[in-house]
């Protein structure tokens, strides 16, 4: 594939997933401060008033920048590493999940850092700052704090290969002779693919969420995920998988219809203009 065209999808899935982390951030908050308590007995209505009283409106959309360049990164990054290692045009479904799974890894040395911030600030009953969270886990564990629960991610990134290539392999199936799907086709094989994904992975995500949102000590995700299964046994490490699910599959729905309809105008608007030129 052209790099234009990498460089196409990367700006469109950038644009995608800010559009869904902005107007998904208050689920994003609820299931990440449901996520992070120990007891997993927070249900999405107490969590959301919890918030409330603690910050209003604003409470709901704590650490909404890093979040959203989080996610401009995670996107842009994944898909163009995605299609340059040929994602898209295996004719397998392994080599689709071995593409993701690559392109996934790439971004974390980037992302992790701004994530566990993130995260900090949404599961914090007080009102956290960017330097007051980054100061916290300094303190706490020294720049490697940055990095708490990377360990779950060696998990946590097989989601968004699942996802992706069920969603390519869906594509590849319905496009026929056309150029992409319709918004509503995106929008639903999408939210399909993204289901899947996450109750395969959720253990993980749970695990990555505790680890980054805990205090004192650092602990590896499989010591979180074994003293979990010890307190609370499987249905623990399922704790929060209601918001995290409806919050994903909207959010990856959103994007990659988002992505799928305005790729082709990015395309069109920064590189085709340019090889007109050069023909002339």
């Amino acid at each position: 594939m052209p790099s234009s065209e990498n460089v196409a999808a990367a700006i469109a899935a950038a644009v995608g997933g800010m559009t869904a982390t902005t107007t998904l951030m208050p689920l994003d908050t609820i299931k990440t401060r449901m996520q992070s308590r120990n007891d997993g007995t927070a249900s999405i209505t107490s969590t959301f008033n919890d918030l409330i009283t603690e910050g209003g409106i604003g409470g709901l959309f704590k650490g909404l920048g890093l979040k959203v360049g989080e996610s401009a990164i995670t996107k842009s990054m994944y898909y163009y590493a995605f299609l340059l290692l040929g994602g898209g045009n295996f004719s397998s479904v392994w080599g689709e999940l071995a593409a993701g799974y690559v392109a996934e890894v790439l971004h974390l040395p980037f992302t992790v850092p701004l994530e566990c911030l993130a995260n900090r600030m949404q599961a914090s009953s007080k009102k956290l700052s960017f330097d007051q969270a980054l100061n916290e886990v300094l303190q706490e564990s020294g720049p490697l704090g940055l990095y708490k629960g990377m360990g779950a991610y060696i998990g946590v990134s097989l989601q968004p290969a699942i996802h992706f290539g069920i969603f390519e392999e869906i594509k590849k199936r319905l496009l026929g002779g056309r150029t992409q799907l319709t918004f509503l086709e995106s929008f639903v094989y999408a939210g399909f693919a993204r289901a899947v994904s996450t109750m395969m992975i959720y253990p993980y995500i749970r695990a990555k969420v505790l680890c980054q949102t805990s205090t004192g000590k650092a602990k590896s995700s499989m010591e979180v995920i074994g003293g979990e299964l010890k307190k609370n046994g499987v249905v623990g490490l399922y704790a929060g998988i209601k918001p995290e699910l409806i919050r994903g599959v909207m959010s990856t729905a959103l994007m990659l219809a988002v992505k799928e309809k305005i790729n082709g105008v990015v395309l069109s608007m920064l590189f085709r203009p340019k090889a007109a030129q050069a023909l002339r």
